[in-house]
């Protein structure tokens, strides 16, 4: 279950095709890899790379009227991302209603620290002398990722959030491109719906670590969170069975692995099966990861406190510590194969004592 931060200090155009096509995302300066993310505290969702073919890519009828009505409206200019005075006012237009979806400080999408490792390119949308919209898009040598939309709210009925974004693939287009990355999109929440309407796009499946068109990807396939639940809900009954009850919990830790590049040796999971005790001694945790296929079983330690306000889902409460991935002691496919390799566990934990 990749959750991933890298910060290269340098990165030419093919690398960037080779990290988006293996489904990272740029964001500042930096590249990211993520399956869920709490979008509200407490509650998880499930996330999906996302991408448009350009060779295969038409335009609908109902996207052209939009980018010829647009067009007679509205000037448009492309080039190499820059900050102005501007782009601020916009922006700050912007985040009164739409202050989710921004970042205050726009240099975050350009430069960081003096840092600037993407080719970051512009759409401009004028009307007359008004900058009323604009976006930024990372350009590698065949593929570009679209950053940020930002545009004047008074000017909402021209769906210029859509316009930058069919702008950004014409330009790809245009330029002989082959592929365009508009980031995630998720089976539980309509916030990235709109990404849909770009056209015909391949969904990350992180089981196969491969694309797969939209169309050939089931819905019940895209829920890794729930996927993974029902996976420990199976484990933690056969646990009842050899009368060792535990509990499963979502975990809600996982996204400190994004603050820091070096925090990948914390858990990385959506949801746990910790294992404790008969002294309610917490001494181990099971993890199901999809993208491997298979149980696992963690030597693990807990270092603070964490989300005190818990998970918002009554089913499924949250486990209160950060957790330290120390090492793995076992793995299985199957349910029924962890049993032995926990009792193994409980049996040396008593011995110790």
């Amino acid at each position: 279950m990749p959750t991933s931060i890298y910060s290269p200090d340098t990165l030419s155009p093919e690398q960037l095709d080779h990290f988006l096509a293996k489904a990272w995302r740029p964001v500042g300066q930096r590249l990211y890899e993520a399956d869920f993310i709490q979008l509200e505290p407490g509650l998880l969702c499930n996330l999906l790379p996302s991408r448009l073919a350009l060779s295969s890519h038409r335009w609908t009828k109902k996207q052209r009227k939009l980018m010829r009505t647009n067009q007679q409206v509205f000037r448009v200019e492309y080039g190499p991302a820059h900050l102005s005075a501007e782009k601020k006012r916009v922006n700050g237009q912007y985040a009164l209603v739409h202050g989710e979806k921004t970042v205050e400080d726009l240099s975050y999408h350009l430069s960081f620290e003096g840092r600037k490792i993407f080719k970051t390119w512009e759409t401009r949308v004028y009307h007359g002398k008004k900058l009323v919209a604009f976006s930024f898009f990372d350009l590698g040598e065949s593929s570009a990722y679209s950053k940020a939309g930002i545009y004047d709210p008074g000017f909402e009925r021209f769906s210029l959030g859509l316009f930058t974004l069919y702008l950004e693939i014409d330009f790809c287009k245009e330029h002989g491109l082959t592929h365009f990355y508009p980031g995630y999109v998720s089976p539980d929440t309509p916030i990235f719906d709109y990404k849909h309407r770009i056209g015909n796009l391949d969904l990350w499946d992180l089981r196969t670590a491969q694309w797969r068109p939209e169309a050939q990807f089931p819905l019940e396939e895209r829920c890794h969170i729930q996927h993974i639940r029902q996976k420990l809900l199976e484990l933690s009954e056969l646990l009842v069975t050899i009368d060792w009850p535990a509990k499963p919990y979502t975990y809600l830790s996982s996204d400190i692995r994004l603050s820091f590049d070096n925090f990948t040796h914390f858990i990385d999971a959506p949801a746990i099966l910790p294992i404790y005790t008969a002294q309610n001694i917490f001494i181990s945790l099971v993890c199901y990861n999809l993208a491997e296929g298979r149980y696992e079983l963690k030597d693990s330690m807990a270092v603070q406190i964490s989300y005190p306000d818990g998970s918002n889902e009554p089913d499924w409460p949250s486990f209160q510590f950060v957790l330290r991935d120390l090492k793995t002691i076992a793995t299985s496919t199957k349910a029924t194969d962890m049993i032995p390799h926990i009792q193994t566990l409980i049996k040396q934990q008593k011995k110790d004592r």
